[in-house]
């Protein structure tokens, strides 16, 4: 079964397998400072294409979302970008 934590992380075994590759990919593929922007689907696109799978858990994206949150950037919900962050 699955839970959530305060930071709007979705655990369970297998997102908790996916989280681990988070913090690789972020260090990989992203930049922060705060001349960055980001569209979300930019950041999922940038994901799955980097894990080499056309599909992916929608709950997992958005642990890595709440991860980029987490590190500072900012996310905004009407133009569904964040700032801070951009892709390397």
């Amino acid at each position: 079964m699955e839970s959530i934590s305060s930071h709007n992380v979705k655990r369970g075994a297998a997102l908790d397998a996916l989280r681990f590759h988070h913090p690789e990919f972020i260090a990989q593929r992203l930049e922060f400072g705060s001349e960055w922007s980001v569209e979300r689907r930019e950041v999922a696109e940038a994901y799955t294409d980097w894990l080499g799978v056309e599909d992916f858990a929608p709950a997992d994206v958005g642990n890595l979302y709440a991860l980029l949150v987490y590190l500072g950037a900012v996310h905004n919900e009407d133009t569904k970008r964040f700032y801070g962050v951009g892709l390397r």
